[in-house]
């Protein structure tokens, strides 16, 4: 993740537009199940090479690790 990104604040704008968008949000275990089974899915986790550069090396799988770790554990 880029160094500087402020992670209290991703948290924060995640908490304030799911209580706008839903009327009841997943707990952070639903969340975590519901991606866990959606990176597992090799459509789900392809989806981004449709946007990288040809020659840009991605592993979606190393990429959701790194993002549980740092936010969705903190949810």
């Amino acid at each position: 993740m880029h160094p500087h990104l402020d992670r209290e604040l991703i948290i924060k704008c995640y908490k304030e537009y799911m209580q706008f968008s839903v009327d009841r949000p997943p707990s952070q275990k639903m969340f975590l199940q519901n991606m866990e089974t959606k990176i597992m899915d090799s459509e789900f986790a392809g989806d981004v090479k449709g946007i990288l550069r040809p020659l840009e090396n991605f592993d979606p799988t190393m990429a959701y690790e790194k993002v549980r770790k740092e936010l969705l554990e903190k949810i």
